[in-house]
């Protein structure tokens, strides 16, 4: 078995590097305010990334993105983890993400969240949650259930990001089930959900 990484990623991989190197680690103390990367910053570092081809690296190519495989991605990823200029979690560098599940939109759904998202008019995020069990997956253990119903006071903190954005959630009824996959509705609507 080769472990060897492809030609093309050698290079990536070596650009990153100098990326990282040269222009993040010697102003990473400076770059955040808290978690969040400062927006004379972001803006700086979205632009670059967009020139060293890794913007949107995740998103398919059908809809403007990288379409990167998994295998780049982990070698942007390990690059970029080198420094501390960018914050480990929130808004990265890399342009809007999307969860997989709002890639199945269609029609009017499309229009409505997964675009505007994907042209950076609207975040989404992923809310987890279950009685007694808060979000870790580990002690989530409810039977199985046809409906769930998400208020402000369960997912406050996952909604907390911003009024009326596409929200993905899901649920494990026992650790050794399948996941159940739940509709994506606007935060501000508060209402049941159906397991699809």
């Amino acid at each position: 078995m080769d472990f060897e990484l492809p030609e093309e990623l050698r290079i990536l991989k070596a650009t990153l590097r100098r990326f990282v190197d040269n222009e993040l680690i010697p102003i990473e103390r400076e770059t955040t305010n808290g978690e969040q990367l400062k927006p004379e910053y972001l803006e700086r570092f979205e632009r670059r990334a967009n020139e060293l081809g890794i913007w949107q690296l995740d998103v398919p190519t059908e809809y403007g993105g990288g379409g990167m495989s998994i295998l780049a991605r982990a070698v942007v990823w390990e690059e970029l983890s080198r420094t501390i200029a960018i914050p480990a979690r929130g808004e990265g560098i890399t342009g809007p993400s999307a969860r997989g599940i709002l890639y199945s939109l269609q029609g009017e759904m499309k229009e409505k969240y997964l675009l505007p998202l994907l042209r950076g008019e609207k975040k989404a995020c992923f809310a987890q949650t279950e009685p007694d069990a808060g979000s870790d997956p580990g002690s989530m253990r409810p039977p199985p259930c046809a409906t769930a119903i998400i208020t402000s006071s369960t997912a406050s903190s996952a909604l907390s990001l911003a009024p009326a954005m596409p929200i993905s959630c899901s649920s494990w009824s026992r650790p050794t089930a399948q996941r159940a996959r739940a509709a994506v509705f606007p935060a501000s609507s508060w209402t049941w959900m159906r397991r699809v």
